[in-house]
């Protein structure tokens, strides 16, 4: 059976609807190191490995750590001064239980 894209979105959300999402429970890997200390120690090695084997890489991480701490900080700083409100109006739901 073939759905136009706007059935099949409405499939998937009454799919989803009835009986949850269920990705997080699928997902993982084949090693078993999902959200583990030896996962971190991987990637780790993963990274500092990349970076002795590959002279670009080493550029790329020189210029994204550097400039992803400064936005961290940025968001961290603004969201300090003026913190998320819930909204007043709580009839604005979704209703996706």
């Amino acid at each position: 059976m073939h759905y136009s894209p706007v059935e099949a979105d409405l499939q998937c959300a009454e799919h989803l609807k009835n009986h949850g999402c269920h990705m997080a429970e699928q997902s993982g890997n084949k090693w078993g190191l999902k959200g583990t200390p030896a996962m971190v120690i991987v990637m780790a090695a993963v990274v500092v490995g990349l970076g002795i084997a590959v002279p670009t890489f080493r550029v790329f991480l020189l210029i994204s750590i550097p400039l992803g701490a400064v936005i961290a900080a940025g968001l961290y700083l603004w969201h300090k001064k003026r913190p998320i409100k819930e909204p007043k109006d709580e009839s604005i739901h979704l209703d996706l239980k």
